[in-house]
């Protein structure tokens, strides 16, 4: 999803510099289509349509610009209409939003940039994501990048009407993330910034390798790149473990095939459920055992299915996964207890 609404964005961005610098109404049209696509795809694009006007003012012709960005935008929610009945139906439910992230602050600010660059690091079983880097701490990295940064930095600011096209992309970089971390702190929204603001990603990359092949002797610039690529080459990427697919293969085959499946964290259960499927959708129940009674008024795949609230309610035989075995060893004998990967299955019985 976030890739797809990365490679719309840009294209959305395309067409709308066509059409501020050739006049043409079909490149309007193309904007309005591929800006409503990348609503479709992610409610993030409400903000992301910020650098757009930004760009639009400080261009030659403002008002007709801004006449034109205001009939697009009429284009973009006509796109958009038949969704708006589910898009507030979502937004008035979640009345908690995103809790468990911090609020915006500098230091997420600055982390924004280094996924951008660096990639994020999951810390997630079965997910591939970067994990660390092989050699090189991240303090390595980040001054290897800030460095860069201070750099390109003093080179744009000091010679910016030399550079017409290149502050394009910082516009739709470093002032959009900048702009979007303001409303979010006046606002106190809690996002995903590594994941919301990928959109932002390839013109801050774009821009900053840009003005440093434009400014530096060629050689050296290619030693930067040459390091750059040889950090990367570096990272840790683990390889995928098929976790779910073995505890999903035992229970489906077992002897337990008609007993009740208990998860105990709601992240687990929601991989469990599409695991394991329909056919097995009845068994799953749900025993929050860190919060037994938190309300998941946003996590609709926990509203429609059965919670148990305590401890006492698990039913007897039913399968029971966590990643906590120290819990386990409360319900069950230890001989009950198989391993997959990181996670725990057993067979409760009092």
């Amino acid at each position: 999803m976030y890739t797809l609404f990365a490679f719309l964005y840009f294209c959305a961005f395309y067409f709308f510099t066509k059409s501020i610098h050739e006049k043409k109404n079909i490149y309007w049209i193309f904007f309005s289509i591929l800006y409503a696509l990348c609503l479709y795809t992610h409610y993030m694009a409400i903000l992301g349509i910020l650098p757009f006007f930004i760009y639009a003012i400080f261009q030659k012709e403002r008002l007709k610009n801004s006449i034109q960005c205001i009939f697009s935008l009429f284009g973009i929610f006509f796109l958009y209409y038949p969704w708006l009945t589910t898009f507030f139906a979502h937004f008035n439910k979640d009345k908690n939003g995103l809790y468990w992230i911090p609020e915006a602050n500098i230091q997420s600010f600055a982390k924004t940039f280094f996924v951008f660059f660096f990639g994020l690091k999951s810390g997630v079983s079965g997910i591939s994501q970067i994990q660390d880097y092989f050699f090189f701490s991240n303090n390595i990295l980040s001054i290897f990048l800030i460095a860069l940064h201070i750099i390109a930095f003093v080179i744009f600011f000091s010679r910016i009407k030399k550079f017409a096209l290149t502050s394009s992309f910082f516009i739709f970089s470093y002032i959009a993330v900048f702009a979007v971390f303001a409303i979010s702190k006046l606002k106190s929204l809690h996002i995903y910034n590594d994941r919301y603001l990928i959109i932002f990603a390839p013109f801050a990359i774009i821009f900053l390798w840009r003005i440093l092949y434009k400014n530096m002797n060629k050689k050296i610039f290619f030693s930067i790149i040459s390091a750059y690529i040889l950090f990367l080459s570096f990272a840790k990427i683990p390889i995928q473990e098929k976790t779910y697919h073995g505890i999903a293969q035992y229970i489906i085959s077992g002897d337990t095939q008609n007993s009740a499946i208990v998860i105990t964290d709601a992240n687990n259960f929601v991989i469990a459920k599409y695991y394991l499927g329909e056919k097995n959708e009845q068994r799953l129940k749900i025993f929050n055992k860190d919060n037994p009674s938190y309300d998941f008024a946003s996590w609709v795949v926990i509203n429609n299915s059965e919670r148990i609230l305590k401890e006492n309610e698990i039913p007897q035989g039913s399968i029971i996964l966590s990643s906590d075995k120290n819990f386990l060893s409360e319900l069950s004998s230890p001989e009950k207890t198989k391993r997959f990967g990181d996670m725990y299955l057993t067979i409760f019985s009092p």
